[in-house]
């Protein structure tokens, strides 16, 4: 019976040390970036804003759009599209922009110009990274909306010089039960990785809100020098970390960006079944104790209800319910963003059955994105 006992406190142990140890790396780069706002110096170099685009016909006016109408002097920064091999009407709706916008720079890339080693999403931003003019150079999405003071504020992160990369929050935009939980997810997601920094180790991040300088991303090798991964954010991150050059994660509305959610829980199970991937081949050993510490709260909870001490298990319930909360919040709080309080329950019951079913969709290792087929 005690050993009973001492197994679940030991599994209660090892998910509260995840915790607690991601709640004092969220709140240490909290605190790391907490002055940026009042900084009145700026990045005294030219800004590039690269949007690669793939079958974006839908997206891409608002995309561009937005990046032009950056609170930012237009002589200052440029964007740089680059349509990579659209068969939608994703290349006509740029070359009409591009004649009202002078600082957009509009790339089209075919099957010979893209190269057989520059595959995927980070061929194409390679490629418009090295048509670009910028000193500093910011990484959003075709189907993102970037915030008025996102340049700006970025410009204020890099005033300092020993700052080579950061990153900041993806918000969602939508309008249902099922785009609020992701927005739910997007913020607990982006806290696990600002933590990571915190903790000064690369847990990840989201490639449609990076930014770098250009002289470290050549100096790493860009996408050329680094293995293909279907997680390219993370091969850039990692690399750049590498160096030992100081990475912030921004926790402001000023440097966010608006993503749309996945439509269905077809896609949405496809999306996390590539960021899984991606994950479990770069971080090894770090994603094996990941694992570990969540199933040592499903382990708990069987082998309490097995025992048949069902208020040990609603315990174990409620601690992983309290934690995930936190996460999730502390980043609505810093954001004053508190719209999707009343889905937070719903998001965490959501989120922990879901998490029973992802593994067992990884044992296929082929990725299918934009119609383009890739292996992990």
């Amino acid at each position: 019976m005690y050993l009973v006992y001492l197994i679940l406190i030991l599994f209660a142990l090892i998910f509260l040390s995840r915790f607690f140890l991601i709640f004092y790396g969220a709140i240490k780069e909290l605190n790391n970036n907490k002055n940026i706002n009042n900084q009145t110096s700026k990045f005294d170099g030219f800004i590039s804003i690269i949007i690669p685009a793939r079958n974006e016909e839908e997206n891409i006016e608002a995309a561009i759009r937005s990046a032009f109408n950056a609170n930012y002097d237009k002589s200052k920064y440029e964007i740089v599209a680059v349509n990579d091999r659209s068969t939608d009407k994703t290349g006509e709706i740029l070359d009409r922009l591009k004649k009202e916008m002078p600082n957009l720079v509009v790339l089209h890339l075919t099957e010979e110009s893209k190269g057989k080693d520059l595959v995927g999403k980070a061929g194409a931003l390679q490629i418009g990274i090295e048509a670009s003019k910028g000193d500093l150079i910011l990484l959003t999405d075709a189907d993102c909306e970037i915030n008025p003071e996102f340049v700006n504020f970025y410009a204020k992160v890099f005033a300092n010089n020993d700052v080579k990369l950061a990153l900041s929050y993806s918000l969602i935009k939508g309008k249902t039960l099922f785009d609020n939980i992701q927005a739910v997810e997007w913020f607990y997601l982006h806290t696990f990785a600002a933590a990571g920094i915190g903790l000064n180790y690369h847990l990840g991040g989201y490639g449609n809100n990076m930014a770098f300088l250009r002289d470290i991303y050549f100096e790493v090798g860009g996408y050329r020098k680094n293995n293909f991964s279907v997680t390219e954010d993370f091969v850039i991150i990692r690399a750049i970390k590498n160096t030992g050059a100081n990475i912030k994660y921004l926790t402001y509305n000023e440097s966010s960006v608006l993503t749309l959610p996945m439509p269905d829980l077809k896609s949405y199970t496809e999306q996390h079944r590539r960021w899984a991937l991606g994950g479990l081949a770069h971080h090894g050993w770090v994603a094996v104790a990941f694992i570990a510490s969540t199933l040592s709260v499903w382990f708990g909870l069987i082998l309490s209800f097995i025992m048949g001490w069902y208020w040990l298990g609603i315990g174990y319930i409620g601690m992983r319910a309290i934690a995930d909360a936190i996460i999730a919040l502390m980043p609505m709080i810093k954001m004053k963003d508190y719209k999707y309080l009343t889905t937070l329950p719903i998001s965490l019951i959501f989120f922990q059955l879901f998490e029973l079913v992802l593994p067992f969709t990884l044992f296929k290792r082929q990725i299918v994105w934009k119609g383009q087929v890739f292996k992990q």
